[in-house]
């Protein structure tokens, strides 16, 4: 019988004990690494997981998927943060809230004041900031004026009455105005030249009036025989040049379009254009420049006193001695001389002042292109344009249509067209 040795190759044998020892002593190697690593690993936040995963050791351990985050939850930048939104919801909260008393001035006065911001610019350049109120199933406008004649002394004036969108009706309406100073409990701090802090019940805001560089038109030439008056800043966002004609004395405005213009100007013929919010008609001059003559407004918005009813009543108040703005009324209406004062106001009347209402008042689209035929076929359109309120008005201001009981005491546009002692309140420009 064969007998059968079995061994093992001696090549194969080495290998497999080297392998053995490889592994042994790697292993060794493996222990000591990790042990050197534990304090390196304990050093770690607790939470490195959760803000660098999703799937967190918490997600891990429970049968619940990790939470969604919600559309709410996630901030997102506005593209248009300087638009206003107009909620239906605040109007009727606000129109069926009897929280408000209209008829106590410093109760309103202190409810407006406590909302404003800390930090408000007032763009027209009377320097009114404008409010609008809904409350007590009333909508109420007003305004909170720093006077440039009266604010170096600390008086600040207040003013609010009873808006309608149909004043052509009967009805009864309420007007408030009171000026409030120290004596009122309120303070008021020139900080700069165009900044005042107003103090009341230990809070304050800033006021920080428009500053206008008061220099001539850039886009369009004055002729020869023009003058460059005021740059202002209409309630209406509008900006206007306030220029005169010294040959024959009188105001016309154009529009400022160095300066963004608030509206859609839409072209009724080939050289007259409206604005399809504010109802400002322009004719397009071609022969100086292109530049916008302010031709018209709308009568509805006059009728209302509200935003559109044209820049006479904006001058550039604080800009009134610079500008010689006296002289010009007085050349204008000459019967003013002596009776008013650097910023128009009229002296003998008081809480009344001149308006420069050097455009028409148009009822329709029909009616405004009827009155721009006779503007063309005038011998100067542009002093027919500023004579044309003496065609629908023989003295008071064309907002005197609907009359407003309990005129107030501040200031009040008055365009002059009789002697300035035959000038009766206009009670319906609320300032």
């Amino acid at each position: 019988m064969m007998s059968i040795q079995l061994y093992t190759d001696s090549r194969v044998k080495e290998h497999s004990t080297m392998t053995k020892r490889q592994t042994e002593n790697r292993s060794v190697r493996l222990i000591v690494v990790l042990f050197a690593l534990i304090p390196f690993f304990l050093s770690f936040p607790a939470n490195l997981f959760a803000e660098n995963n999703p799937v967190t050791p918490q997600a891990i351990a429970t049968t619940e998927p990790p939470a969604v985050p919600s559309a709410t939850s996630v901030a997102l930048s506005d593209p248009f943060p300087d638009s206003y939104l107009f909620r239906n919801q605040k109007w009727i909260e606000g129109m069926r809230s009897p929280t408000v008393d209209l008829e106590n001035v410093d109760a309103v006065f202190w409810h407006i004041f406590s909302q404003l911001p800390a930090d408000v610019v007032v763009y027209p350049t009377e320097n009114y900031y404008y409010f609008v109120l809904y409350a007590n199933h009333r909508q109420v406008w007003g305004n909170m004026r720093l006077p440039i004649w009266q604010s170096d002394e600390g008086v600040l004036s207040f003013a609010y009455f009873e808006f309608t969108d149909f004043p052509g009706e009967s009805y009864s309406r309420f007007t408030k105005h009171k000026m409030y100073g120290p004596g009122e409990g309120v303070t008021i701090k020139k900080t700069g030249h165009f900044t005042y802090q107003v103090t009341y019940k230990e809070r304050s805001v800033v006021f920080r009036l428009n500053q206008i560089a008061q220099d001539p038109p850039r886009l369009f030439p004055l002729a020869s025989d023009e003058a460059f008056v005021q740059r202002t800043f209409d309630e209406s966002g509008f900006q206007f040049f306030l220029l005169f004609n010294t040959t024959r004395n009188y105001f016309f405005w154009a529009l400022n379009e160095e300066a963004p213009v608030p509206d859609d100007l839409q072209p009724l013929t080939e050289d007259l254009l409206l604005g399809q919010i504010s109802g400002f008609a322009f004719w397009v001059d071609k022969a100086h420049g292109n530049r916008k003559i302010l031709v018209s407004t709308s009568r509805s918005h006059g009728t209302r006193n509200d935003y559109f009813d044209g820049p006479f009543d904006q001058s550039a108040d604080n800009y009134a001695e610079e500008t010689k703005f006296q002289k010009y009324i007085e050349l204008a209406y000459p019967y003013t001389k002596g009776n008013i004062d650097k910023y128009g106001n009229l002296i003998k009347l008081e809480s009344q002042r001149v308006g420069i209402t050097a455009y028409y008042l148009h009822s329709s689209r029909v009616h405004l292109l009827e009155f721009m035929n006779r503007v063309k076929k005038a011998d100067d359109p542009y002093q027919f344009i500023f004579n044309s309120r003496k065609e629908l008005f023989s003295g008071p201001t064309p907002t005197n249509i609907t009359p407003r009981p309990e005129p107030p005491k501040t200031p009040v546009q008055v365009p002059v067209q009789a002697p300035a002692q035959a000038l009766a309140p206009s009670p319906l420009k609320i300032e």
